[in-house]
């Protein structure tokens, strides 16, 4: 993989092979090291658009191919930067003026403006003026500097400060005048540089010494210049003036460097001004001699960097002369450089697993740079010499070959550079048993010292001299009682001699025994209990494999699954190579698919007549729908039914027109026959059409106080004398402060519409049956205005505004809690609630709604589920009391729907019936099961 930067300034573009997040780690090294008066590089100037994307280089199936990333662009910011130099020294007299000469440069990577600010410690006058000459001198062109210097990116101004020395100074006294540059942009970023000041007697000549070194970076072998400049302040003369510069150790002198104001001179006693006086590294002498005030000059000389660890190299001179009579030592300011040397490194780690067969590749990643701060590396090579037993696959980037040993040219490396490589390679075929290996490779270059790193040791694997591996498979994913299960069996020679004499014995399952004469490829078979054992004689070879075949019939099955186990053995000479245990598993069917099918259906209505079903077609609720043997289900709030558990065949479904309201006709068949076999999910649909916009569908009005039969249970089967009872609990508490809408909108009570306001609370509580499912619906008397639903306790739904509907009961598991919580706005002496199971309707009175406090009561009738459908007819209302069972044998039948009333006459017998609480002969709280007896 390569990356690429793209850096794109003043309309030039640029490709380099770096990271571009390095040119951070670039303008941090060669500003805060290689910082010269006049900066080469100061970082990537502000408002750069620099550019990153990554390319993929890889080989498939022989064709190389290269996919390129998308490009993340950004814009590199401003960073402030400023230097302040040299720092200075001089004398003058009472009541004279000296000025100090300084070069202010804008190190940032955009245009700044800075402050300069120069003071006294003694608080003597102090004047800045720019020096537009750049000579270091104040004369007419020279303009006083009132506000902030502009500089340009990479700019530059000369500066001067003058001090007036007062005339009541002392002789012998110093001043130091601290001048100090301050980046507007960055009022953080400032720079400082010290000036000294020494009071001198008038007449007296004093010399200042100024140190610059050209280089403030350096690596083994570079030459630095050095440079002292030297000048005489006040009136008259020194005399026996000489310059002394010490050769700091880790540079070595150039021969012949020696300068005095640009005359070379020679290094020799003697022969000129100039002399090299052997003192550990040397010391540069020039004999001024007469020295008067107001004059100056320069020398120069220069040394070459020494081989080294990293390391600073600092220089200072002095000069020494005679005033009025006494000596005098003067020095100068020190300079250093820092000596960089180049740090290679390298590093080796082994992707995967730390052992590899015979055949298998295997992935090295060999990391190398150059470390930021360091010096550059020239002509750097990589190289990895592979040991026995790896053969070379490829690599990215590709690499010289020559036998095992893998090269990589890098060229040159600059300070903060890195690199990846990925090799790849594969074990030998000619290994044999296990072999440890460790990849070494080594990075060099001319000018660094070399490194060497090793990955992980590799176990190699070779295939041991016997090996075997068994492969079994059961060839029928599900199989039921009385079936067959077809298995397969592979051997593999895993190892490098021939073997023989092969045994597969198989772990039978409970249940299965062996289809005689079903196995195929074995010499011979033998069974013993549970265990099938196949014989192969004739030899196997090294990478060769046999397959074996056989059967076993499944005649029971304790279990979900049948499983076989198995496990081969064989000879090769003195060894008996045996294989890893193998394991076969087969689904066992226990039950036909349809047994638990299903047929699913609608009433709904066509209002648009349109005779085709959409989404948005509501249905009838309560409208019973039978099968040819008896079954029957009502349809829910939405007109939906099912029937569960069908028999596999063909079925006839009839809607039965009497629980049809006369609102609506039936324009469909009434009957209509389907097949329920295979594994689709039959759909019985009832289109019916309004003969008068009188009732909305989905959710049907409660029926008020009108008794409904119970129908046959879903599945179908005559319950037990009493049934199963529908488990329910109903409480009507009166609400303390009757709320308006504003303020049950913001409270988990739901908004009641227009001005009513809740006044009483229902609660309802039904637990599913563990047998059948529970489709039922609940009213209540005074009609509940709005309702939340809760299954186990989450709210399933919210019925902001019920309009005299009731509330069918959700699909839940069985067994679990139905808790509907619903409010009235109208309250009366008593509450009742109304339960809807099929055909049955169980009422139950509560005395919560009158008075200030609340009412739970229980059922007063706990009624059975019906367990067949029986012919009702009666008069409104009906007189019931208990009475013995009926001997007639029940029959299909069909009801009015709910809401009508029923007429006609009934015949005697055993009937199920509903009781209303208030006209029971039953006492309240007593239980009811088992017939009633209607009159």
């Amino acid at each position: 993989m390569r990356l690429g930067t793209r850096t794109v300034e003043r309309g030039r573009c640029a490709r380099r092979g770096r990271a571009a997040a390095r040119w951070a780690a670039a303008f941090l090294f060669a500003f805060g090291l290689r910082a010269a008066p006049a900066l080469e590089a100061q970082g990537t100037q502000a408002g750069t658009q620099v550019s990153n994307w990554a390319t993929l280089s890889f080989t498939l199936a022989g064709t190389g191919y290269t996919l390129a990333s998308d490009t993340v662009a950004l814009l590199v910011g401003q960073v402030a930067g400023v230097t302040l130099q040299p720092p200075r020294a001089t004398s003058g007299a009472p009541g004279a003026t000296a000025v100090f000469a300084h070069t202010l440069t804008n190190a940032g990577n955009g245009a700044d403006s800075f402050t300069v600010v120069a003071v006294s410690a003694r608080g003597w006058p102090v004047t800045q003026y720019r020096d537009w000459n750049g000579n270091g001198i104040l004369d007419a062109g020279d303009s006083l500097l009132t506000g902030p210097v502009p500089l340009a990116y990479g700019g530059a101004a000369s500066l001067l400060v003058r001090v007036a020395v007062p005339g009541g100074a002392s002789v012998g006294v110093s001043d130091t005048i601290t001048v100090t540059a301050t980046s507007r942009f960055n009022a953080a970023v400032s720079s400082s540089v010290p000036d000294r000041l020494d009071v001198v007697a008038a007449g007296a000549v004093t010399i200042g010494l100024t140190k610059q070194v050209d280089r403030l970076t350096a690596v083994t072998g570079d030459v630095l210049t050095y440079t002292l400049d030297y000048a005489a302040a006040g009136s008259g003369t020194d005399s026996s003036a000489t310059l002394a510069d010490s050769i700091p150790a880790g540079v070595s002198y150039v021969a012949g460097s020696m300068r005095w104001n640009g005359t070379p001179l020679t290094d020799a006693t003697g022969d000129d001004a100039g002399s090299l006086v052997a003192a550990g590294k040397g010391v540069v002498v020039v004999t001024l001699g007469v020295v008067a005030g107001g004059t100056g000059g320069t020398v120069t000389f220069q040394a070459k960097v020494d081989s080294g660890p990293a390391r600073t190299v600092t220089n200072r001179g002095h000069a020494t002369y005679v005033r009025a009579g006494t000596s005098d030592t003067a020095f100068s300011n020190a300079v250093q450089t820092n000596v960089l040397v180049p740090a290679l490194t390298l590093t080796k780690a082994l992707v995967g697993p730390p052992q590899a067969p015979v055949g298998q590749q295997v992935q090295f990643t060999l990391r190398y740079g150059d470390a930021a701060g360091a010096a550059p590396v020239s002509n750097v090579v990589l190289t990895d010499t592979l040991p026995a037993g790896l053969n070379y696959v490829s690599a990215a980037p590709a690499p010289s070959t020559v036998g095992p040993v893998l090269s990589w040219a890098l060229g040159n490396l600059a300070p903060g550079d890195t690199g990846v490589i990925n090799l790849v390679l594969q074990v030998s075929g000619t290994v044999r048993d296990t072999v440890w290996a460790t990849n070494v490779a080594t990075l060099t270059g001319t000018n660094a010292t070399a490194q060497s790193a090793s990955a992980a040791q590799l176990a190699l694997i070779g295939p041991p001299t016997a090996a075997l591996g068994l492969d079994l498979t059961a060839e029928a994913l599900e199989v039921g009682i009385g079936e067959v299960i077809p298995y397969t069996e592979v051997v593999h020679n895993a190892g490098i001699v021939p073997i023989s004499d092969i045994r597969i014995d198989n772990t039978l399952p409970t249940g299965g025994s062996y289809a005689r004469g079903s196995a195929v490829g074995a010499d011979s078979v033998q069974v013993a209990g549970n265990h099938l054992i196949l014989v192969t004689m004739a030899p196997l070879a090294p990478g060769a494999t046999r397959t074996l075949h056989y059967v076993v019939a499944l005649a029971s099955a304790p279990g979900p699954v049948a499983e076989v186990r198995a496990i081969a053995s064989a000879r090769a000479g003195a060894l008996q190579p045996v294989s890893p245990q193998a394991v076969a598993w087969v689904q066992v069917r226990r039950a036909w698919p349809m047994d638990t099918r299903a047929v699913i259906g609608k009433v709904w209505v066509d209002r648009e007549g349109s005779e085709v079903q959409r989404p948005t077609d509501g249905g009838l609720a309560g409208i019973d729908i039978w099968t040819e043997d008896g079954q029957v289900v009502t349809t829910d709030s939405t007109g939906k039914f099912s029937f569960t558990n069908l028999r596999p065949g063909r079925h006839a479904f009839r809607l039965d027109p009497q629980s049809l309201s006369q609102d609506y006709r039936l324009v469909s068949d009434d009957i209509q026959i389907v097949e329920a076999s295979g594994w689709t999910t039959p759909r019985v649909d009832f289109r019916v059409v309004p003969l008068a916009p009188r009732r909305a569908e989905g959710r049907q009005p409660v029926p008020g106080r009108q008794p409904a039969q119970g129908h046959q249970p879903p599945e179908g089967r005559q319950p037990s004398e009493g049934g199963r009872p529908v488990e329910f609990k109903f409480v009507a508490v009166p609400v303390p402060q009757a709320r308006d809408s504003a303020v049950l909108s913001f409270s988990p009570e739901p908004r009641l519409v227009g001005s009513r306001r809740a006044v009483v609370r229902y609660e309802v509580t039904v637990r599913q049956p563990l047998a059948a499912p529970l489709d039922a619906l609940v009213g209540f008397t005074p009609v509940a205005d709005s309702a939340i639903v809760y299954r186990d306790g989450t709210v399933f739904t919210r019925y902001d505004w019920i309009d005299n509907e009731a509330i069918p009961i959700p699909p839940a598991r069985p067994g679990a809690e139905i808790r509907i919580v619903a409010w009235s706005s109208e309250r009366r002496d008593s509450a009742t609630m109304w339960l809807h199971v099929g055909r049955t309707v169980s009422v139950v009175r509560g005395g919560g709604g009158g008075g200030g406090g609340g009412a739970s009561t229980r059922p007063s009738c706990r009624l059975p589920r019906p367990p067949h459908p029986l012919p009702l007819r009666r008069r409104s209302p009906p007189e019931c009391r208990p009475t013995r069972s009926g001997r007639r044998r029940p029959r299909p039948w069909s009801s009015p729907p709910p809401g009508r009333p029923l007429s006609g006459r009934r015949r005697a017998g055993r009937h199920w019936c509903v009781v209303p609480a208030s006209r029971s002969s039953l006492p309240s709280t007593a239980p009811c099961s088992g017939p009633i007896a209607c009159t």
